[in-house]
């Protein structure tokens, strides 16, 4: 095994259970984690052994480094929590029976897997922890894992949608656009359409139509006879009138 870490016995303090440090029980929890539990725990656990007033941690990994720092910080906490939930659903079942034995143990594998009390060591392809002792770290935070699951899925079929549907082409317009009118014509403008036209002004975007004024024009021209009518029947109407009261 390779050694790649040591701590100082004064400056933690370790753990128990049942009047019994944990990392002085190593081989038990390892084997009960490798025999009972699942195999693929039985190297997540480092190896403790005691130096004078230190504790020299042993991995069968290489190149192992603390993840404060580490660029595999988060593969390495990625794959802390991904275990750790597993292993917490499979003592869950194993609890509900009714050895008292197996129960102790329980709770000694849930004593020795504490997020807090963990510190992770990883080399970009495989992990251990240190473990046993009153760590407080707080930096073992849980990633956001389903949000990543579900963003990828949604990735993967929004990459499979646009790789086996190619966008409907939409054909560009042969229509020209109409000229602009210049002001200077608007009495060329066959009024007799003008309600019904609608013309540019010189921002683009804006939709302008004839005046009032313009349509009074175009009125009195074609209709001057119309007008005539009316004042012969205006005078018409006064001079019964003056008879009247005359």
């Amino acid at each position: 095994m390779n050694k790649f870490h040591s701590i100082p016995t004064d400056k933690y303090i370790p753990l128990s259970f049942d009047n019994a440090y944990l990392f002085d029980q190593y081989e038990r929890i390892n084997n009960f984690l490798t025999f009972n539990i699942d195999k693929k725990f039985k190297n997540l656990l480092s190896k403790p052994v005691k130096s004078n007033f230190d504790i020299e941690w042993y991995s069968i990994y290489k190149d192992l480094q603390q993840l404060e720092g580490s660029p595999e910080r988060e593969f390495g906490l990625r794959q802390y929590w991904l275990l750790y939930e597993e292993l917490q659903v499979l003592l869950k079942d194993i609890s509900r029976t009714n050895d008292e034995n197996v129960r102790n143990w329980v709770d000694i594998i849930k004593a020795t897997f504490d997020p807090e009390n963990n510190l992770i060591f990883t080399n970009g392809k495989d992990i251990t922890i240190i473990w046993g002792w009153k760590f407080e770290n707080n930096r073992n935070k849980k990633p956001y894992l389903l949000a990543d699951s579900v963003h990828n899925i949604a990735t993967n079929i929004e990459q499979d949608s646009v790789s086996q549907f190619s966008p409907p082409i939409v054909p560009e317009s042969s229509t020209e656009p109409e000229p602009h009118e210049d002001e200077e014509s608007i009495e060329e403008i066959n009024y007799g359409e003008l309600e019904a036209t609608i013309y540019q002004a010189d921002d683009p975007d804006v939709i302008k139509k004839p005046s009032f004024i313009a349509f009074l024009k175009y009125f009195a021209a074609k209709y001057s006879w119309i007008l005539i009518v009316l004042l012969i029947l205006i005078c018409v109407v006064f001079f019964l009138k003056s008879l009247k009261y005359s």
